[in-house]
């Protein structure tokens, strides 16, 4: 497993390294399902390219929600919004929604000469409003917990939801990143609940990091055990040789 670290931290945003493919991805999300809170309302973005993880991350996330290592996720790409239903608790969501938005009418396009820019935004975040109304966006993000990928397309309509946890994958050169924003106007998303998620993940990091060391000095203790005992091997069969 590859070992995340804080590269920078701002007001309401934390980076993270986490160029160990898959499984850093998945001890990410754990480290999210435990300090989260996740609650009513709760909105996460996914953001990145094709490719990069943000599924995965929702699908360890959904595994750690329910404590169901075998629950299928499947891709929500087709069917833009997959529902996992949860038994209410006080407090607590009834639901939470996987949604992939790929296939909704991508963000304003480039304007042509002789085209008005406010006209064409305005037609282009109708024609998004009105593909997206068959969601019911707004009760879901109001009552219960959503997973969003591909979160642009709700870039200036009325569904864009005022206080989300985004998280977004980068690919550089030095490997994948992983960036947390808290973007709240109501505080739900709080600095100090986004520093409780990250508190989480280093707490998780240095215990890898302490795990990992000690296995390394135990194949290190088993190797030279086992190079002694076949250094013994040779000289008792030299022994019995010239004997």
């Amino acid at each position: 497993m590859s070992t995340a670290s804080t590269i920078a931290s701002a007001s309401s945003e934390v980076l993270f390294g986490a160029d160990g493919g898959e499984e850093s991805t998945i001890y990410i999300a754990q480290c999210l399902a435990r300090a989260a809170q996740f609650g009513p309302g709760d909105v996460v973005f996914l953001k990145g390219p094709l490719g990069c993880g943000k599924t995965t991350l929702v699908r360890a996330l959904l595994r750690s929600l329910t404590g169901d290592e075998s629950l299928v996720v499947p891709s929500p790409t087709f069917l833009l919004d997959v529902c996992y239903p949860f038994k209410r608790l006080e407090g607590s969501f009834s639901a939470v929604h996987h949604m992939d938005l790929y296939r909704i009418s991508p963000a304003p396009r480039v304007v042509t000469p002789g085209e008005m820019l406010d006209r064409v935004q305005d037609d282009e975040r109708t024609r998004r409003e009105q593909e997206l109304s068959v969601l019911d966006l707004q009760r879901i993000f109001q009552n219960e917990l959503s997973f969003v990928e591909w979160p642009d397309r709700l870039q200036n309509t009325i569904y864009q939801p005022q206080d989300r946890l985004e998280i977004s994958f980068e690919l550089k050169p030095s490997g994948r990143q992983v960036r947390l924003r808290a973007v709240s106007e109501t505080q739900r998303w709080s600095e100090e609940r986004l520093q409780t998620i990250v508190r989480e993940i280093l707490h998780k990091v240095k215990k890898e990091k302490k795990e990992k060391k000690k296995e390394e000095e135990k194949k290190k203790t088993a190797t030279n055990i086992a190079n002694a005992n076949s250094e013994a091997e040779q000289v008792a069969t030299l022994w019995v040789f010239f004997y």
